[in-house]
């Protein structure tokens, strides 16, 4: 069994669902996943590298590492930990300002994510789990 793509919970293949199918993703899936991972940050060291001087400086990549790290932190410890699964509490302001820090990531609401990343959890690599990599 592939260790990579194996649920930790199913300790071999009669244990599994019958219902539930893996297929292998076809070569061009992957590529297209690998160009939509890695051409982004390639295309941003590229462009600062071509503006340095002229629109990039020190100053902005000490902002873009700032944002990168407050809204990084938002989604962690904000979005997953706190308001997700509840495994800290925190005073009013400090859950604002994690909420706030989660929506700059671009990735939804606070409750939004919250409910499709509980719904994750419950169905994890099953039909009904809206992340995994099998269906």
């Amino acid at each position: 069994m592939n260790v990579l793509f194996s649920s930790p919970r199913i300790a071999n293949a009669e244990e599994a669902d019958p219902n539930q199918t893996h297929t292998k993703k076809p070569l061009v899936e992957h590529l297209a996943m690998g160009f939509g991972v890695f051409m982004p940050p390639i295309g941003l060291v590229v462009a600062m590298v071509l503006l340095w001087g002229s629109g990039v400086g020190w100053m902005e990549v000490v902002l873009l590492l700032g944002f990168y790290s407050f809204t990084i932190l938002g989604v962690t410890i904000g979005f997953h930990r706190m308001f997700t699964h509840r495994a800290l509490e925190a005073g009013p302001v400090t859950r604002f300002v994690l909420a706030v820090a989660g929506s700059m990531s671009a990735q939804g609401p606070v409750l939004g994510w919250c409910a499709v990343h509980r719904q994750h959890h419950k169905y994890s690599d099953r039909d009904g789990d809206p992340h995994s990599p099998h269906l």
